[in-house]
């Protein structure tokens, strides 16, 4: 198996794109927050260079379709207030 190396950087990026059309077509597109920041761009000959002939293919993830849940849900809310008095009342 060949060595990979990695995308400089990789480890602070959340957001990544394949743009398919456009300007950006076979570019790798990231930022560190999704929707906010500068976008860095990967071209197709850096990914080559870094990737030393490994062949990169998009992603194809799969989901599942939303489902309703058999049971209803219990779960604890509380508030700010909520919690304040009781931390008073149990130093009472």
């Amino acid at each position: 198996k060949k060595k990979l190396c990695t995308l400089p950087g990789i480890s602070t990026w959340h957001e990544f794109t394949w743009p398919e059309m456009g300007d950006n077509a076979g570019y790798i597109c990231t930022r560190s927050l999704p929707g906010f920041g500068p976008l860095y761009k990967f071209s197709p000959l850096q990914l080559q260079k870094i990737t030393k002939d490994y062949v990169f293919e998009k992603p194809n993830p799969s989901s599942t379709i939303h489902t309703q849940p058999t049971k209803t849900w219990t779960a604890f809310h509380s508030s700010i207030q909520e919690n304040k008095k009781e931390l008073i009342s149990q130093e009472e």
